[in-house]
């Protein structure tokens, strides 16, 4: 009899022990299901704290300046406190500015249906070089800030085969150039000479570089 009472006492503290440990095993399940949602709740929010416009990266002021706002819309336009998410929904109609077709956008398309390449265009005319350099040539231009030459497929028909397009500009003292992206394109910056503060954000709206370029 007392071997069978010390056999069931040894059965009882092993059911015990079993019991105890699948509790404890349950509770690490708990505490790693709730780390498992924290840690995806704080990615998530990480992510959509970083899913700002391309805007938030640069500063305040030098948006206000480059675009001729006060601060206040300038925060506006980074979306700092903007909780409405990657889908706005527009109250009034949407309109967008578009310019008028002309003669020349007609004979344009004619010639993209024909099958135009820009190579046979650019052998006719003999014409591989554009000195983008001269000031009469310049597409921007303000007396207090500087100028801009751009050379692309409309100046030069060569570079709609070669993928290609160029720009030189000359900036005065204290002048600023707004902001500007490429949609399709990368885009490699050399300085001739002078020096300058440049900001450079990425497509999330992070800063990559803001410092003094010499």
């Amino acid at each position: 009899q007392q071997e069978e009472q010390q056999q069931q006492q040894g059965g009882e503290s092993f059911s015990r022990r079993e019991k105890a440990g699948q509790q404890s095993s349950s509770q690490e399940q708990r505490q790693q299901q709730k780390g498992g949602k924290s840690s995806y709740q704080h990615d998530q929010k990480a992510r959509q704290e970083n899913s700002a416009n391309i805007f938030s990266g640069f500063d305040t002021e030098t948006l206000a300046q480059a675009f001729g706002v006060s601060t206040e819309t300038a925060s506006k336009l980074k979306g700092e406190n903007d909780q409405r998410g990657g889908i706005v929904n527009v109250e009034k109609e949407l309109r967008m500015i578009m310019p008028t077709s002309s003669e020349e956008d007609e004979e344009y398309e004619q010639e993209q249906q024909m099958g135009a390449n820009g190579v046979e265009e650019a052998i006719c005319n003999m014409r591989f070089r554009q000195n983008i350099e001269k000031p009469k040539h310049a597409d921007f231009y303000s007396p207090y800030g500087g100028r801009v030459t751009i050379l692309n497929s409309q100046n030069l028909p060569i570079l709609q085969t070669l993928q290609l397009s160029a720009e030189r500009g000359t900036l005065y003292q204290n002048a600023m150039l707004s902001p500007h992206w490429n949609i399709n394109a990368h885009g490699i910056i050399y300085v001739l000479s002078g020096d300058a503060r440049v900001q450079v954000v990425d497509n999330s709206g992070q800063t990559v570089y803001n410092g003094q370029l010499r």
